[in-house]
């Protein structure tokens, strides 16, 4: 859930950029509520013009939407020109991942890909840099996520040490932040819907369509529980329910989904001869690589020479587990296993190469003050272990961003939890669009079954074959999503997806 996943391996883009603002620079410059056109923070896609297909500026909102008087936050906002002459009256509004991608990052450039012109073809589009992220200030990122990141790959870490050596790192972000001044308690998904409501105000706009992916899905839920009436559709896609707890279920639902997917796997022949007894791979690996882990010499950017990888069996794990976030990743999964199984010298090489580390656009801080005040608490006893794969579920739950390591950070980061009645599950009419990937493992399709539940007007959608952010699986998806988007009163056909399933990279299908 947190970040925005590529391929198999990176948490969040390896990029660099300036870290966190402090928040007196943006007080009082603009009036509260107010589009104020200013340069694009970014670089304009080919074939743009700022001021035409782009307008950037940004908006003045009160860092407390109770305290109107109190203290303020400057939001970035990009306004997309539609093709269309005469474009719908509302826009598409889409909300990134995280907590901490960047909407910036995540949405500009597949808004003018060929595919994002088929959003702009009926209607423009805004790109809302939700409170604490890159481009919006203050952001919540801190150096010092970043560096124990890159840190951490030369150092055989697993276990319980594991999780102390994050919360360490993460106590010390978050220091940092309150040092710049930085009011963590503000960064809730409850204000930044209010931001939202407020943005569209100022720039003219009565409804919009919210489009929400993974993390973005709890922002949607805030909305369709707090402001469903400016809301023309929503399109919720790989579902994070706003009242579970959903970082303790991540070792059971990603041993769930690896089962579902070795089962697929075994009864298509040429994966089952590829590729047999993964579930047994998949633990001893664990198990052998925490006994002796595989020591991987790679080019170091940053000195010029080179330096040391450390893959343990926890590494793996997470290697397996951050898979589930990507289309790209999933159908590679059994040869993953079964190549470093066998001890393949080129599949460690090229995992080692990937592991440099995660970069420094991501807003960890925005993540975490979301988690500890929005989602339930998380306890020991509330972790789900399934035991199918004990060794891999173990090293799920001591993930940097797996249950215990919220339960540490969220002990010391110093916000309050929101009160239990606006932690429940949005009850709403409004036209939603549910969808999910069948080999999702981090957002499954149970998880989005328990939010349309409460939606009477609630489609929902499974996409055979796809991974986390179902809506990118392919053409049938985003096909599924333009028809909801155009005619959201209107179940959408989704026959276009009977004949797709997963297609596993095997010898002679690569």
């Amino acid at each position: 859930m947190i970040g925005r996943i590529s391929v198999v391996l990176s948490l969040i883009l390896v990029l660099t950029c300036s870290c966190g603002s402090q928040p007196e620079e943006v007080a009082d410059q603009s009036p509260i509520g107010v589009f104020q056109e200013a340069p694009c923070p970014v670089t304009i896609p080919d074939g743009w013009t700022e001021g035409k297909e782009i307008t950037c500026g940004y908006v003045i909102v009160p860092e407390r939407h109770a305290q109107p008087d109190g203290p303020t936050l400057r939001l970035t906002i990009a306004k997309i020109a539609s093709i269309s002459e005469s474009p719908a009256p509302d826009p598409v509004v889409p909300l990134p991942t995280g907590p901490g991608s960047s909407a910036f990052d995540s949405f500009l450039d597949f808004m003018a890909s060929p595919v994002g012109a088929e959003f702009l073809k009926t209607r423009e589009a805004v790109i809302f840099e939700q409170r604490g992220l890159l481009y919006s200030e203050p952001n919540l990122i801190c150096a010092e996520s970043h560096s124990y990141f890159v840190d951490r790959q030369s150092q055989n870490w697993s276990g319980q040490e594991s999780v102390e050596k994050t919360a360490e790192a993460f106590e010390a972000c978050r220091q940092s932040l309150q040092d710049k001044g930085v009011n963590l308690d503000a960064f809730k998904y409850v204000e930044s819907a209010a931001d939202l409501i407020m943005v569209m105000d100022a720039l003219g706009y009565d409804k919009f369509n919210a489009l929400g992916i993974s993390a973005g899905t709890m922002l949607a839920q805030r909305l369709l529980r707090d402001h469903p009436d400016r809301l023309r559709s929503v399109t919720i896609n790989s579902v994070a329910p706003i009242d579970q707890a959903l970082h303790a279920d991540f070792p059971g639902f990603s041993a769930r989904s690896l089962q579902h997917l070795f089962e697929v796997c075994s009864a298509d022949p040429s994966c089952n001869q590829a590729y047999p007894d993964l579930g047994a791979k998949l633990e001893r690996t664990v198990k052998r690589l925490n006994e002796n882990p595989v020591i991987v010499e790679v080019d170091d950017p940053r000195s010029g020479g080179t330096s040391q990888v450390i893959i343990n069996g926890d590494r793996f794990a997470e290697i397996v587990f951050v898979s589930g976030y990507s289309n790209y990743s999933v159908p590679r999964v059994p040869e993953l296993i079964t190549l470093v199984d066998s001890g393949d010298e080129q599949k460690f090489s090229e995992l080692a190469q990937s592991l440099s580390g995660p970069g420094d656009r991501f807003a960890w801080g925005l993540g975490y003050s979301v988690f500890c005040s929005e989602s339930p608490e998380i306890t020991e006893e509330r972790i789900t272990f399934d035991g199918l794969y004990p060794a891999y579920e173990e090293a799920v739950a001591n993930l940097a961003w797996g249950p215990r390591v919220i339960m540490s950070i969220c002990d010391m980061w110093g916000v309050e939890r929101l009160s239990p009645e606006l932690g429940t599950l949005p009850v709403s009419d409004v036209p939603t669009l549910v969808m999910s990937g069948e080999f999702d493992s981090i957002t499954p399709p149970v998880a989005a079954a328990r939010v349309a539940a409460n939606l009477t007007n609630a489609y929902e959608c499974t996409i055979p074959g796809a991974a986390h952010s179902a809506i990118e699986s392919g053409p049938s998806s985003f096909s599924i999503a333009l028809q909801f988007l155009e005619y959201p009163s209107k179940e959408p056909d989704v026959s276009c997806i009977s004949d797709l399933g997963i297609q596993f990279h095997v010898p002679g299908n690569q």
